[in-house]
């Protein structure tokens, strides 16, 4: 939805560089103790080679949507 509205030009998107492997690894992180509480763990394998542009919070906000 957020990414519509940033299409739509609703919402500015700020475009910058993002390692998606450092925001993975952010976002497993944070997710840590949901899931533990859960039993269930996450395994990253990642390619530290994979750079994007985009906004990096809305990135993260998908990311963890997902995981979660």
């Amino acid at each position: 939805l957020r990414l519509s509205h940033g299409d739509a030009g609703r919402i500015r998107l700020a475009q910058e560089r993002v390692n998606l492997a450092d925001l993975a690894r952010d976002v497993s992180a944070s997710l840590a103790i949901l899931a533990e509480e859960r039993n269930q763990k996450v395994a990253l394998d990642l390619d530290e080679a994979v750079v994007v542009c985009a906004d990096r919070l809305v990135l993260r906000e998908a990311v963890t949507n997902v995981l979660d």
